[in-house]
């Protein structure tokens, strides 16, 4: 995944290389994740529209618009969590996601997965 940070943490794009096929999802404008500080108990949310544009190999093989809102909801006892939750509409169909993170002592945990069932994911990075 591409993330940058600028006056946010914005997520630009994201990457999956299974069964020699490279796919990527390019995000314009970018996704805000976070902004760069935050104080705690304050409310914080965005909301946004973003192109993706959907290629394999190289080959663009549709574009879709992307609804997306992040938002903090606080400190808990496993970090700062924050979410994104992101609806695609493609051409040939509806995409929905819903993404949660908790970051502590330098590591951050994301949870989720497609909203309509399927795949999901539990990962720990540094």
């Amino acid at each position: 995944d591409l993330l940058t940070w600028t006056d946010v943490l914005a997520y630009a794009e994201t990457r999956h290389d299974c069964e020699g096929r490279l796919e990527i999802v390019r995000y314009s404008p970018a996704i805000t994740f976070l902004p760069v500080t935050w104080t705690e108990g304050a409310s914080w949310s965005r909301s946004g529209l973003s192109t993706a544009t959907f290629t394999a190999d190289g080959v663009v093989t549709r574009t879709g618009l992307n609804r997306w809102t992040a938002t903090i909801h606080g400190v808990e006892a496993d970090g700062l969590h924050w979410s994104t939750v992101q609806t695609t509409t493609w051409p040939d169909g509806v995409t929905r996601w819903r993404e949660d993170y908790w970051h502590k002592d330098g590591v951050t945990v994301a949870r989720g997965g497609n909203l309509d069932g399927g795949f999901g994911w539990d990962i720990a990075f540094r």
